[in-house]
């Protein structure tokens, strides 16, 4: 169960990643700019670090399944992708 909201978390954070950008964009005539990128970002950031530590806890765990692991790896891959593509931007 662990390994399911890891990966669900590491997608949001990377939704979140995609869309930072245009959070800019947002508010009323431009009043709130700023406030609204960093807010992505900071988001993006959140759920990937969540997302990181609930792998950890799983990878500790000496009962995984490859179900598990297949989902580790594709929740640190999207981890990556998140602050790759958040850092650049």
């Amino acid at each position: 169960m662990i390994s399911i909201f890891s990966f669900v978390f590491a997608v949001i954070g990377f939704t979140f990643s995609l869309y930072f950008q245009t959070m800019a964009y947002w508010g009323l005539s431009g009043s709130l700019l700023m406030e609204w990128y960093w807010l992505g970002a900071f988001l993006a950031f959140f759920f990937s670090l969540l997302s990181l530590f609930l792998n950890y806890i799983k990878a500790k765990r000496a009962n995984k399944k490859k179900l598990d692991i297949a989902l580790i790896i594709l929740s640190s891959f999207l981890i990556c992708a998140t602050v790759i593509w958040t850092h650049l931007s």
